[in-house]
């Protein structure tokens, strides 16, 4: 049987900071899935 699993990126796992930006990454099993933002 599969399990589903619903995560958001509004509530990330951990969150990457650096000059102009930062990634927030959902960690799902063994995988890691994130979302870049970018400043100008």
């Amino acid at each position: 049987m599969y399990e589903v699993i619903l995560k958001r990126f509004e509530q990330p796992d951990e969150v990457r900071t650096f000059e102009k930006g930062k990634f927030e990454l959902v960690h799902i099993g063994g995988m890691t899935i994130d979302r870049a933002t970018y400043e100008p």
